[in-house]
């Protein structure tokens, strides 16, 4: 405790975009063509679901202490390297990030809400390029069930509901 609390004051904008960003960091190691990767899979599966849960609450309520523990912890784990073990980083993915980082250095735009508007339209642009890897992410974070019949309408509807997501938190996709 103690250091926690520090980050109280910080503003919901900043929180959420923080957020976003813990977000971008692991998307670009979980999009990856590298498929031996369960244990780490799972990892960020579980940063994920931690920032989906817990981003809204400390957006919402700055005091909240276990969300704002719960989003340092996951935040720590998005950025140490640990789910990147076994991945081909960069990964294509990895572009949306580094694209935001060339926008956000030109013209001065926050990182974070700036990686949201990229995530999407990276989304939207690869997702055909590997939908079984789309499909898990949208099961087993955003909890869509698998659509053999048409992957792609599962894959759109997920992408809107990041989308709606990030909007819920102050954050334009525009």
């Amino acid at each position: 405790s103690g250091k926690v609390e520090l980050t109280y004051s910080v503003p919901p904008f900043q929180t959420a975009a923080g957020g976003v960003d813990i977000m971008a960091h692991v998307h670009e190691r979980y999009f990856t063509l590298d498929r031996n990767t369960y244990l780490t899979d799972g990892l960020c599966e579980a940063i994920f679901r931690t920032v989906i849960k817990y981003l809204p609450i400390a957006y919402n309520d700055p005091t909240n202490y276990e969300a704002r523990a719960e989003l340092l912890w996951a935040s720590v784990i998005g950025h140490n390297e640990s789910v990147g073990v076994g991945r081909d980083f960069p990964s294509r993915y990895g572009l949306a990030h580094t694209l935001q980082s060339e926008i956000g250095g030109k013209y001065d735009s926050n990182h974070g809400a700036g990686c949201a508007c990229c995530t999407i339209g990276m989304m939207k642009y690869l997702y055909k390029r590997d939908i079984p890897r789309f499909e898990r992410y949208f099961n087993q974070v955003w909890g869509l069930p698998i659509d053999p019949l048409d992957p792609e309408g599962m894959i759109l509807k997920g992408i809107r509901m990041q989308e709606d997501f990030y909007h819920s938190l102050g954050i334009s996709t525009d």
